[in-house]
């Protein structure tokens, strides 16, 4: 399938992880989560991003073209321009190997190598290319074949979409992270919480197109609390891993955002759909700083 480690590591770039750091859904033409966020006359437009889509889920919903138009400046999770760069897979190359007197044999049980062994043989990957693979890379390797086997594509994602329309319209833009940052997110994760993540990693993908449609109904629907439920059920054990990439993120986040509204400038920001929701999700959070917050 990959005729050599670079193109296979460039490509798990590419597709991971908006994919792992949020929501991965397919898109309809139903309510969506698009919010209105003011203060004072200014204002933003918050889009909860499906980050895999297919060609025939185009053109998208109007009203999310309407808000677009109506903006100066598109801001993203992160540059995805990076993504793209050479330096960019190396540096991802780097961080998810172990160390050089290490192989991801020697840091597991033999029955979860075997089990993880076979597991990427049926995804057409060779065990060999992971030799000296952590245990997190291995997780979001089979989270970006998954996806690509149910024929999901980054590529067609809200966030690449509206940055093409951003450059062709000459629109600023702009990203909320560095990608080096949410590189190292999962690369600061002890190892046994790396394999243990890896475990559920394997398990959820026996239930990846059931989990993708009941997250694609919740998100098409606008049904918020389910959205977050699906969520923390996908977490669940996890509360420090869900702490990590979303909770704190999105406190970080936040701030910037109040800067972006308050600044007199129109920004159309486009986050992953499972920061959104929830009491501590990025609108909930600005509606505790005193936003006006309008559900369109």
């Amino acid at each position: 399938m990959f005729k050599n480690v670079q193109k296979l590591f460039a490509y798990i770039i590419a597709t991971t992880f908006f994919c792992v750091l949020s929501v991965q859904m397919v898109a309809g033409s139903g309510s969506q989560i698009l919010w209105k966020v003011s203060q004072n006359g200014h204002y933003a437009y918050i889009l909860g991003s499906v980050h895999f889509l297919k060609k025939e889920n185009y053109p998208l919903p109007q009203k999310l073209y309407d808000a677009f138009e109506d903006c100066e400046t598109l801001v993203l999770e992160a540059d995805l321009d990076s993504l793209k760069m050479p330096q960019t897979a190396m540096k991802m190359m780097q961080i998810s190997m172990l160390p050089e007197n290490k192989s991801f044999k020697d840091v597991v049980p033999e029955e979860t190598y075997e089990t993880v062994a076979a597991h990427l043989q049926k995804l057409g990957l060779s065990m060999q290319l992971f030799a000296r693979s952590k245990p997190w890379f291995i997780a979001l390797t089979i989270t970006a074949m998954e996806a690509q086997k149910m024929g999901l594509d980054a590529n067609l994602g809200l966030d690449a979409h509206f940055a093409a329309r951003a450059k062709a319209q000459g629109m600023a833009l702009t990203g909320l992270e560095p990608i080096a940052f949410q590189m190292n997110l999962f690369d600061q994760l002890p190892l046994k919480t790396q394999i243990e993540f890896l475990h559920k990693t394997m398990e959820d993908s026996q239930k990846a197109e059931k989990m993708m449609d009941e997250m694609l109904t919740a998100w098409e629907n606008g049904e918020d609390q389910q959205l977050q439920s699906l969520l923390s059920d996908g977490f669940e054990g996890f509360p420090k891993l869900y702490d990590k990439l979303l909770i704190a993120r999105n406190k970080n986040w936040v701030p910037q955002i109040e800067k972006m509204i308050t600044s007199g400038k129109t920004h159309f920001i486009v986050v992953g759909a499972g920061h959104l929701v929830g009491d501590q999700g990025v609108i909930d959070l600005l509606q505790k700083r005193g936003f006006e917050i309008d559900k369109l």
